[in-house]
């Protein structure tokens, strides 16, 4: 028997790690700045897309405190045995460490959860009254679209497990979104895992730069330090998937 040799190829590429400029202007950087309680006060943020594929751009402003928040589950409840096209559904923000899924059926059920890629795939533990409990935890979750997958447990009768249903709830432990800083970009985080603002994000091309302005309106006490972080990210609406590319912290005392 005699085997062909496949011919080889040869190419040449360039990897390149250069990071995005961004600069900020007017972002409070200490408590000795003083904002006025219900006063808006502006910043800035601009920023240069280095790579080489248009990209959207947003602002993702959290306080300094990481809370176990509950998060919007898309299809559920859903019909068991489980269709195809009615995956339970969440976005898990950025930089969440801790993820929490519990299903509960009408029958007893097993339940796995996976990030969109299918990896790290996660078994449930099953608890009293049909419930299952799925609980994922590193040092930063995979941000993005994560699955839910409830499913009856045999034996069944012969005419199979009849009419039944699973209800998919779900919370993260995460920084807290600044209810005073809002974005002209909105944040992805705040519309698709909280259901709490919009999803306007800057789009920029190759080389070409974008500014988002940043609006903070005291809400806190009369001589509160608040202190948080803004992250410029940007979201693939196609991979449903983000990267964070700059953490710029903020300080300001509230007069």
């Amino acid at each position: 028997m005699k085997f062909s040799r496949r011919p080889s190829f040869h190419f040449t590429g360039r990897l390149s790690f250069e990071p995005v400029t961004t600069a900020a202007v007017g972002l409070p950087d200490s408590p000795n700045v003083v904002l006025a309680q219900g006063k808006p006060a502006t910043a800035t943020l601009t920023f240069t897309n280095t790579g080489n594929t248009r990209k959207d751009f947003f602002a993702d402003a959290r306080l300094d405190q990481p809370a176990l928040q509950g998060l919007l589950v898309g299809g559920s409840p859903t019909p068991l045995p489980l269709p195809v096209t009615a995956q339970p559904f969440l976005f898990v923000p950025a930089g969440s460490d801790q993820l929490l899924v519990v299903g509960q059926g009408t029958v007893p059920i097993l339940m796995d959860i996976s990030a969109q890629g299918g990896d790290p795939d996660i078994e449930g533990v099953r608890l009293p009254n049909n419930l299952n409990l799925a609980q994922a935890t590193a040092a930063e979750l995979a941000p993005g679209v994560w699955f839910a997958l409830p499913e009856p447990i045999g034996p069944f009768p012969p005419n199979g497990v009849g009419k039944a249903s699973a209800t998919v709830s779900a919370a993260a432990v995460t920084n807290r979104i600044d209810p005073a800083m809002s974005a002209s970009s909105g944040n992805v985080w705040a519309a698709f895992s909280f259901g709490s603002g919009p999803y306007t994000p800057v789009s920029v091309n190759p080389g070409q730069s974008g500014t988002i302005t940043l609006t903070i309106t005291p809400t806190a006490p009369k001589g509160t330090v608040v202190h948080g972080f803004v992250e410029l990210e940007t979201f693939n609406s196609f991979t449903a998937s983000a990267d964070e590319i700059v953490v710029l912290p903020y300080t300001y005392s509230v007069g």
